[in-house]
């Protein structure tokens, strides 16, 4: 069952729209002549009302790899979150997002671990604000490995 994007709050927005302007870059960056992660990409734009004055800014936008691994793990949440919020998970939005995710240093498996958790979350009672402050445990545990 999907989360309508009304009922996310403006912080968690705005840490989903960033993200989506940096993997937005990341495509411009190294797959520019992929029509499928670009259709991707703009779906993701609707999905989230991006503005059509937004869209054009993101042009000027550049890929930035996050020096942090924290934050860095949060933006690959961010657009697993995404994926989720429409209650599709479609193949060509994994494949996007575990390029993104090796380009962001981890390993493939990392998507996969955070959408079950995204998944499971509200079925085994557990709130989405916990899900996200289990990333700093679990990247420790990555970190370790």
């Amino acid at each position: 069952m999907s989360q309508p994007l009304s009922n996310i709050d403006k912080n968690e927005f705005n840490h989903v729209k960033q993200a989506y302007y940096n993997i937005y870059a990341f495509v411009k960056s190294y797959y520019e002549d992929n029509n499928s992660y670009k259709a991707c990409i703009d779906k993701w734009g609707e999905q989230l009302h991006i503005p059509d004055n937004a869209l054009e800014e993101r042009e000027n936008i550049d890929f930035k790899k996050p020096s942090d691994k924290l934050y860095a793990l949060e933006e690959i949440y961010d657009i697993v979150y995404m994926i989720y919020l429409d209650g599709v998970v479609e193949d060509v939005e994994l494949s996007l997002t575990i390029k993104f995710a090796e380009k962001l240093g981890f390993e493939k498996h990392v998507v996969g671990d955070l959408l079950k958790a995204i998944v499971t979350a509200p079925y085994d009672g557990i709130p989405k604000e916990e899900v996200r402050n289990e990333l700093t445990t679990y990247l420790k545990q990555i970190l370790e490995e």
